[in-house]
């Protein structure tokens, strides 16, 4: 199935869905960090984007979320340098558009400044 894939997540596997309303909320939350998902993804769109697979997920089978967005960024967090767990979310959600990214893609660090 195009744009699903089960992952170990929050301490157990769990489906994450990128359907048209995590692809909705994914796209919303990077115009709002003024993010564009290219070819690769900032490191900062990667809680958003387990988030919203997880939540679409959830939404399409019924069930209550036992999660929160606080939970996931945490699990990012203490995640972001396992790229197994990481990098098939990431290539799932670019599967699942209907523009794919280029091969490739990859999870980008960025640097901001802060002045």
């Amino acid at each position: 199935m195009i744009g699903y894939i089960q992952a170990h997540v929050l301490g157990r596997m769990r489906g994450l869905k990128f359907g048209m309303i995590a692809l909705q909320q994914i796209s919303l939350e990077s115009a709002k960090l003024g993010k564009v998902l290219g070819s690769s993804v900032d490191i900062a769109m990667v809680p958003v984007i387990v988030y919203w697979g997880l939540w679409n997920n959830c939404y399409v089978k019924r069930e209550d979320p036992d999660f929160d967005f606080e939970a996931v960024a945490n699990w990012v967090d203490d995640n972001v340098t396992k790229p197994e767990l990481l990098t098939p979310i990431i290539e799932c959600l670019y599967q699942s558009r209907s523009v794919p990214a280029e091969e490739g893609a990859a999870v980008k660090d960025e640097k901001k400044s802060t002045t």
